[in-house]
């Protein structure tokens, strides 16, 4: 698989993770320990702020930033969606 395709994967899941345990628990102990296993498990940044100072830091390019970005974007709606209309 191509890393940059399992990077955008990763971030849309561990996203889409998070928000889902967010928008479900809202507790604060519940929302760490999932974005501690996201991390632990994906290795992702699911945070625009992160992968733009990678950005900035020239650790990844562009086009990967901003692939990254719009997979956190989708990652987060998914998430809404499906607590929303579920």
């Amino acid at each position: 698989m191509d890393p940059i395709l399992k990077k955008i994967m990763i971030e849309v899941l561990g996203t889409f993770f998070l928000v889902f345990v967010i928008l479900t628990t809202g507790n604060f102990l519940t929302i760490g320990a999932a974005l501690a296993l996201a991390v632990f498990i994906g290795a992702g940044a699911y945070n625009p702020a992160v992968v733009t100072a990678q950005l900035l830091r020239k650790q990844i390019t562009s086009v990967v930033a901003i692939s990254m970005i719009v997979a956190e974007l989708l990652g987060g709606c998914l998430a809404f969606f499906a607590v929303r209309y579920t």
